[in-house]
């Protein structure tokens, strides 16, 4: 059994994962997710915030690249402190033009030429987009270079 006392001494990693089984029913697989990608952003919280930050300070446009796994807990991530994008990009003509909270998914081709910045949460899709968007104005971000730059 686990008292109060303990769990205030847990990080707020483990807290979620404690209230799941509360929050959540069982049969629904919750705990099957692969988090690693929020475990990272909650390591990295205050780093990741700063150069966030520091681009909005500066005036610039931010989009968020692709609405996959990462993608989402990316979105919620900036959600919950306050973040707030220009747009979100995504090349799946699919999820294009569904809204999202405050935020309708566009195309590459209709946001690209209005956003400064341009934030990858996916490795792989960043290598990917890097050559063809090389000649693009934006800055790429891939959020798993945001711990060097600090």
């Amino acid at each position: 059994s686990l008292d109060r006392d303990s769990y205030n001494k847990v990080n707020d990693y483990l807290k979620e994962k404690l209230e799941s089984f509360i929050k959540y029913e069982f049969s629904s697989g919750w705990y099957i997710r692969n988090d690693i990608f929020a475990y990272y952003l909650m390591k990295e919280k205050d780093k990741v915030l700063s150069v966030i930050r520091n681009i909005q300070n500066q005036g610039l446009k931010i989009a968020l690249w692709g609405l996959g796994i990462n993608g989402n807990i990316m979105l919620q991530f900036l959600i919950k402190n306050n973040i707030d994008l220009f747009c979100i990009i995504d090349k799946s003509t699919k999820k294009q033009g569904q809204k999202l909270g405050e935020y309708i998914i566009e195309s590459p081709e209709k946001m690209l030429s209005k956003v400064d910045v341009i934030l990858f949460t996916s490795n792989k899709i960043y290598e990917e987009m890097k050559d063809e968007l090389k000649n693009n104005r934006a800055k790429l971000l891939n959020i798993y270079e945001i711990v060097d730059i600090v």
